[in-house]
């Protein structure tokens, strides 16, 4: 006999609530099933991937993000935990993942650096500032290294500059930056989206390539690249 929808919420409650008083039952006996079974693993992973192709990409990425809201405090946490029981293998961990997404640790460290920035515009104000300060002081200091990093910033740019290039638009960019840069707070840099001596690209000194960055914003891409 079918049950009412009084019935099935009354049970779902009592299943609720039950699964809540046995928790360290059923969490010691899903242990003892990944030890003794060593396959259990692979097929609840393989059952996962099924139900999240079957649900959607979208619909995956809200349910996670609900539950992450609701039960966020117990992962970090957890993490935490794995971290105070074993420093060395979390930290091993973490440099092996950014080593192989390099593309989501720049863009991660740029929207972290807006982010702050939005909120807390006179501290990186103060900051630029203090740098600007300190590379004022060591060009003083150290003329002939300057001119060979500027000499070899020329170098670089003329090896990756193609004789097709517009140098008039090139020029025009740079132009702009120094006019851009009398009407905000910050100091604006003209970098270039594909560094020219990246690690894993090479881009050129082409107007096309260039870019008008808030100086926070060039200091957190760094030498990155970012893909479209």
């Amino acid at each position: 006999m079918a049950k009412t929808p009084e019935e099935k919420a009354k049970w779902a409650a009592y299943m609720r609530e039950w699964t809540r008083r046995n928790r360290d039952r059923l969490n010691r006996e899903r242990r003892e099933r990944h030890a003794n079974d060593p396959e259990f693993h692979a097929r609840m992973k393989q059952s996962n991937l099924k139900s999240m192709e079957k649900r959607g990409p979208e619909a995956v990425k809200a349910e996670q993000t609900v539950k992450y809201r609701k039960h966020g405090h117990k992962y970090r946490a957890r993490l935490r935990d794995q971290y105070a029981a074993d420093p060395t293998a979390k930290l091993a961990s973490c440099k092996k993942w950014r080593a192989a997404n390099p593309e989501k640790v720049a863009a991660a460290k740029l929207a972290w650096a807006r982010q702050d920035r939005a909120k807390h515009p006179e501290k990186y104000k103060a900051k630029l500032a203090a740098i600007e300060a300190w590379r004022k002081q060591d060009r003083l200091g150290n003329p002939a290294k300057y001119s060979a990093k500027n000499a070899a910033r020329r170098a670089k740019r003329l090896k990756r500059t193609p004789a097709w290039a517009n140098l008039k638009k090139i020029e025009l960019v740079y132009q702009l930056c120094n006019w851009a840069s009398r009407f905000t707070d910050e100091p604006l840099h003209v970098d270039h989206v594909a560094p020219l001596c990246g690690k894993n690209i090479s881009g050129l000194h082409v107007a096309e390539n260039l870019q008008i960055l808030p100086a926070s914003e060039n200091f957190a891409k760094n030498n990155t690249w970012n893909s479209p």
